[in-house]
């Protein structure tokens, strides 16, 4: 159900990462971090 609603969202993240684009290392997706979370809170 997570992986539904994060996938949901997929485009959202893709436009922040293209805005905050200035160089420097790539960094972690956003999907993947709040998935992350999720687990540590469950």
């Amino acid at each position: 159900m997570a992986n539904a609603a994060l996938a949901k969202m997929n485009g959202l993240f893709t436009e922040m990462d293209e805005a905050d684009m200035e160089g420097g290392r790539p960094s972690i997706a956003p999907e993947k971090l709040l998935c992350a979370m999720l687990l540590q809170v469950l």
